[in-house]
């Protein structure tokens, strides 16, 4: 080859190099591809490690776990079993414990595994003894994987990045309630002269707002929270004091815009949350760069996970005080923990708990019924000109046909509103005739069928048309997000609802408006989308429709319960309609199930406290 023209040395030695390479990528794609991946996952790893790529594998495959999105655990050990790795190898273990752990937080919301049960669940699940993943988890302690703690009597384990988040939470509400110091400001002649006349609790509420560095404000639908929260906006312009307002989703953000007249944000948008990728870090609001202002007042705080409590509690500044509206009896968060709750158990922070329905809010069945179901009773259904109703129906087929017909026609016609804006389908489940999923099959096919002018994406299963409502199904942080005034952010959130506007099919991609704003998604950041002309009713909380409609079908009995059917209720703002049978209804209103989440946030808040108080510290 040296005696091509053109061709010496150095280039021919750049050419054997480069055919050297594509021979050794070649054999690691064959190589990857004999495990059972795609070429898609196949050529990710092999960018990943490139020459070292069969050797990484075949000494731990559950790296992979770490190393590539997409692959988790049970992809990981199908490698692994593939490759002849001993069951009870300690990588396997170590992979399938945090995977349990994860497990249970991600799906069940718990932030610890008593030590008995996670062994003897782990063992079942890799399907070895019980000794072999007793005698791997001090290992798996050192690795900094997991934090066993006993507590009282029994041992729990957590994954490390959970216990570490729970006591990060502990730390910070302690730093804050420890450094309150008494106030003489005599504020109530100014909540007297208000035009608002207060209830003796509202006041109470609003004085201690100013007074404390943490309160909690919990409370049903129109017991008047949002009446608080604009009076404590009141107070804290008379006094010149700067505050924040945010929310966990960008609906919930919304609707305390609208109800207090001031603007408010996600929590990630107020902490300035950044892509994972960013070189400076991932919040632009932390530890050692707080929040520069007076108050953070934050509404359904129910919604918050232990995660985002953490955060946002990193950027409250010692000087700062922080306001948390709830409603205690909503379904918990989507994420692990049960914040709120723990945090009115603890019995550390100045709770206000408001139980009055005011008389702006008797004449709505919505309110009155809501709180009929939450204290076990039967509501009221079909009283003329209410906005609470009931069709039964003989069985689940006939309940699918009303629902679709009811937002296809009916509602519409009758009140005069957009079906796919004004109107939101809840449904417990997300598989079974009356499910989200064949839900959405039918609504998308009743009130956005196909049509030769417009475009349409296939995902999978699923198909996305121009004009479709669809959902964001998980925190993005690197969408840009324009607005009007092509004034740009980043971030979409899980919870999201928005419209296509347009899509791009030769790119794979749409053009989605969420809340006014512009989010062009490409084909990777659609798999995160889903319809949502019904959700359920877990995907619900924090927002708030003009009208309502939930399927009363059969269930698992977990689903079928009192607090699930009150936080759908508390989701209808002008009409709410039960579609089905009675009966389940008052199956629901009857099994005061809670699944209870395993937190030491409260126990831990308790404790620490009490080590302050001992020590004098």
């Amino acid at each position: 080859m040296l005696s091509i023209r053109g061709i010496g040395k150095r280039k021919l030695d750049k050419i054997k190099e480069a055919l050297v390479k594509e021979r050794d990528s070649r054999q690691v794609l064959i190589y990857l591809q004999s495990l059972g991946l795609g070429n898609k996952t196949s050529m990710l790893i092999y960018k990943t490690y490139q020459g070292d790529t069969i050797e990484v594998i075949e000494n731990n495959p559950y790296i992979l776990i770490e190393d590539i999105k997409g692959i988790g655990f049970n992809i990981a050990d199908d490698i692994a079993l593939r490759n002849n790795i001993d069951k009870t190898d300690l990588f396997r273990i170590s992979a399938g414990v945090v995977y349990y752990l994860n497990q249970q937080a991600n799906v069940n919301g718990n932030c610890f595994i008593e030590l008995v049960k996670m062994i003897d669940d782990v063992s079942k699940l890799l399907k070895i003894d019980s000794i072999y993943v007793k005698n791997a988890l001090l290992n798996i302690e050192i690795e900094g994987k997991i934090k066993t703690e006993k507590v009282q009597d029994d041992v729990f384990v957590y994954s490390r990045m959970l216990y570490d988040n729970e006591k990060n939470v502990v730390a910070n509400i302690l730093r804050l309630i420890l450094s309150e110091e008494d106030q003489q400001q005599n504020i109530l002649e100014l909540i007297e002269s208000d035009d608002i006349k207060y209830s003796d609790t509202q006041k109470e509420a609003i004085l201690q707002a100013l007074y404390k560095k943490m309160l909690i404000i919990t409370g049903g639908p129109g017991t008047g929270k949002t009446t608080i929260i604009k009076g404590i906006i009141k107070l804290l312009e008379n006094f010149k004091m700067s505050f924040q307002l945010c929310a966990p989703t960008g609906r919930a953000a919304k609707r305390m815009e609208e109800s207090t007249g001031h603007g408010a944000s996600t929590i990630h948008r107020l902490l300035g949350y950044k892509s994972i990728e960013s070189e400076d870090g991932f919040l632009e609001y932390n530890r050692d760069n707080p929040l520069k202002t007076d108050v953070v007042i934050v509404d359904e705080v129910s919604m918050i996970d232990i995660y985002l409590m953490s955060n946002l509690l990193n950027a409250i500044d010692t000087n700062t005080k922080l306001v948390l509206v709830g409603d205690v009896d909503q379904l918990p968060s989507v994420g692990p923990g049960n914040v709120l709750k723990d945090l009115i158990d603890s019995n550390l922070i100045t709770t206000i708990r408001l139980d009055r329905i005011f008389r702006q809010e008797e004449s709505s069945n919505i309110i009155k019924n809501a709180h009929l179901i939450n204290s076990g009773k039967r509501p009221v259904l079909n009283e003329e000109n209410q906005d609470f109703f009931f069709i039964r129906t003989r069985n689940e087929a006939h309940t699918l046909d009303t629902v679709v017909d009811l937002i296809a026609n009916r509602l519409p016609n009758h009140y005069k509103v957009d079906p796919l804006k004004d109107i939101q389908v809840l449904s417990a489940m997300k598989k079974g005739v009356c499910g989200v999923d064949n839900l959405n099959a039918k609504l998308q096919e009743r009130l956005n069928p196909q049509s030769f002018n417009k475009e349409e994406i296939e995902l999978g299963k699923h198909v996305f048309r121009e004009g479709d409502k669809v959902m964001q199904t998980k925190n993005n942080y690197d969408l840009d997000v324009e607005d009007e005034f092509k004034n740009k952010a980043k971030g979409v959130y899980n919870g999201d609802i928005g419209f296509i506007r347009s899509a791009f099919t030769k790119d794979g991609a749409c053009e989605i408006i969420i809340d006014d704003k512009k989010v062009v998604y490409d084909y990777k950041a659609m798999t995160e989308l889903a319809l949502s002309y019904a959700i359920t009713i877990h995907k619900s909380q924090g927002s708030e429709f003009p009208i309502v409609v939930i399927p009363m079908v059969s269930g698992p009995y977990m689903l079928l319960s009192r607090n699930i059917l009150y936080t759908a209720i508390t989701r209808g703002k002008q009409i709410v309609v039960l579609v089905g049978d009675e009966m389940i209804m008052n199956r629901m209103i009857e099994n005061n199930f809670r699944q209870n989440r395993n937190s030491t946030l409260a126990y831990f808040l308790r404790k620490s406290y009490e080590f302050y108080e001992e020590n004098d510290i």
